[in-house]
């Protein structure tokens, strides 16, 4: 079942097309900051205060 029909039955409603553009993004914000091992919790407070957390730059071969 795709993600967004998951949500619409456990919320029992649609959310608008904006809004769920805002949920996937955050969701895919803190999906690569958990990746990374970083704190979550500190990334999206920094992220909220105007400092958002960045992966490291790839370590060129």
């Amino acid at each position: 079942m795709r993600p967004a029909k998951t949500q619409q039955e456990i919320f029992g409603r649609l959310r608008s097309e904006t809004a769920t553009e805002h949920r996937y993004a955050i969701r895919g914000y803190v999906s690569t900051v958990a990746e990374h091992g970083a704190d979550v919790m500190a990334a999206i407070r920094d992220a909220l205060l105007g400092c958002a957390w960045m992966a490291p730059d790839p370590v060129s071969a």
